[in-house]
């Protein structure tokens, strides 16, 4: 479900491949590998529908906007109907680029600059 941020409240931690609740300590979970499922939040169990992966969004990775995407189904995770209001659901869709499918996600899993001459190109996946 979208919300409006609230620190402590809302937040998501990075662990691996999977995005736990600050608050819980449970996972960001799709309820099935089906276009429309949504995500919720699980008891981390490692199951392959708690898997994500972050691919740059716009090929510029130090503006932190990611598209999120299951490393179970390769859909992106999206706020249905490209909703505003508090309380929208958040559903795995196939990608296609759409501002509902971009997330803006902070520093902890943001990768070092690369080495001179060498950039991450839109659609490379970042390093966990």
């Amino acid at each position: 479900m979208q919300a409006t941020c609230q620190i402590g409240v809302n937040a998501w931690r990075q662990s691996g491949s999977t995005l736990v609740a600050v608050h819980s300590g449970k996972c960001l979970e799709l309820s099935s590998g089906n276009a429309g499922a949504p995500a919720r939040q699980w008891t981390c169990n490692g199951s392959p529908l708690q898997q994500w992966q972050y691919f740059s969004a716009t090929g510029q990775w130090w503006d932190h906007l990611y598209k999120v995407v299951s490393a179970s189904t390769g859909m992106c995770l999206t706020v249905a109907d490209a909703s505003l209001a508090d309380g929208a659901a958040v559903v795995q869709m196939p990608c296609n680029g759409s501002a509902n499918q971009v997330w803006q996600i902070p520093d902890p899993i943001v990768p070092p600059a690369p080495p001179p001459g060498m950039g991450m190109a839109g659609g490379e996946s970042v390093p966990l």
